[in-house]
């Protein structure tokens, strides 16, 4: 073997050698990637648990969310001030956060430009509730059913038969869920508090057949078993 093969010998395991080191090199750089990558998921993973558990333990959105939503109808009613949608929804926001005057003055303007929008008056009835003003709420959740298209109707429905309910208007109150479980009768609360409308007016055996049509669709609701065992067959006069 002469000298120049023994040099291309030398060089070729120089270079596998070097190659193998670059691959290492390589491996490692790409795990310490993969390492950073899950750190960052990991801690915006928490982040975004944080805030779907706020929203889901306050019953609405993070502070966050809400501020952004108000930034953008708020930039919708100054590019069209008779936007009744963009005041709509900009009234929806300030109710959530409990800015419940700023929400009302959002529903007027609705009402003043659109006098059919059942969600302002959905709204405004809400509010009217909350402040004890039961005429007034009465009157707008019958506004907001009048006007809502069938596939929402049940949630003045329910907010009406609910405010009966307060008002020891029992009947008024059975007639109320009685018309929403005609248009959703797979709406389980409707039928629980038909049930118990019912039962306050003594009239358990309809009660019970309710309250076993709710846990149809809420079977490990403990309150429905509850009030089934309590108003069993054998208990029903």
């Amino acid at each position: 073997m002469n000298l120049s093969e023994t040099n291309n010998i030398k060089e070729s395991r120089f270079e596998r050698r070097e190659r193998e080191l670059l691959k290492q090199e390589a491996r490692l750089n790409f795990w310490v990637r993969i390492a950073g990558m899950l750190v960052i998921l990991t801690i915006f993973g928490s982040v975004g648990y944080g805030l779907y558990y706020y929203a889901q333990l306050h019953n609405q959105p993070p502070r966050s969310y809400n501020d952004l939503q108000l930034r953008t109808w708020q930039t919708q009613v100054s590019k069209n001030p008779k936007n009744p949608e963009a005041h709509v929804n900009m009234g929806a926001v300030y109710y959530r956060i409990g800015n419940l005057d700023r929400a009302l003055r959002e529903f007027n303007i609705t009402l003043s430009l659109d006098k059919k929008n059942a969600d302002a008056y959905l709204y405004r009835g809400r509010i009217y509730k909350k402040r004890g003003e039961v005429k007034k709420a009465i009157a707008d959740f019958r506004s907001s059913i009048k006007y809502s298209r069938k596939e929402t109707r049940l949630f003045p429905l329910f907010e009406l038969g609910d405010l009966y309910e307060k008002q020891k208007k029992y009947k008024l109150a059975i007639k109320t869920y009685e018309s929403l479980i005609t248009e959703n009768p797979i709406f389980w609360n409707a039928h629980y508090q038909l049930a118990i409308n019912l039962e306050k007016t003594g009239d358990k055996k309809r009660a019970l057949s309710e309250y076993q049509e709710a846990a149809k669709f809420n079977p490990k609701n403990r309150k429905l078993q509850k009030a089934i065992k309590r108003l069993s067959p054998l208990e029903v006069k």
